[in-house]
């Protein structure tokens, strides 16, 4: 389970941080609950809360490269 990722420009500085407050047992696993977002440069931060998990399936076919070209 991360607890700090940091995003870099191509330049090496650092734009932004997120740190994964939270972490609950659903469903039988440990998934990620809430998360902040800070903005490095322009000082904002934007708090995330995670409130419903669904367990579906995707079809294999979800991940053909035709239907990822839809995700742009």
């Amino acid at each position: 389970r991360p607890l700090v990722a940091e995003c870099r420009g191509s330049s090496g500085a650092l734009m932004k941080t997120i740190r994964y407050d939270g972490y609950q047992p659903i469903g039988g696993k440990v998934l990620l609950v809430s998360f902040t977002i800070r903005d490095e440069i322009g000082g904002k931060t934007t708090s995330v809360r995670l409130g419903s998990y669904d367990a579906t399936v995707a079809p294999e076919s979800a991940y053909s490269v035709q239907a990822l070209k839809n995700y742009r």
